[in-house]
């Protein structure tokens, strides 16, 4: 796993609104999940509310596709107005 918070915070930063940083992602080709909370194994009370982009990276040396993930957590629970954290990382499947 590859982090690339930093080059992702030059284009989506906190304090950003919500739907301009989604425009941002699906302009790069990124699929959107949805808002709200989400249920599951891996959910918290902190990360319920996070909003996640994916795009997979066509042009790779790679047999699979890496996967560009950036998650956007909002600055309270189910508060869409401003991203309050952005983290991205890259995928890198293993051979």
């Amino acid at each position: 796993m590859l982090d690339v918070t930093s080059i992702v915070r030059k284009y989506i930063h906190p304090g950003i609104s919500f739907n301009d940083a989604e425009d941002i992602l699906r302009g790069a080709e990124c699929r959107m999940l949805r808002r709200g909370p989400h249920a599951g194994p891996t959910a918290t009370p902190e990360n319920a509310y996070d909003v996640e982009a994916r795009r997979w990276l066509e042009d790779s040396p790679f047999l699979e596709k890496p996967e560009l993930t950036v998650t956007l957590h909002p600055r309270a629970s189910g508060d869409y107005s401003a991203v309050g954290k952005v983290a991205a990382f890259i995928l890198i499947p293993s051979l």
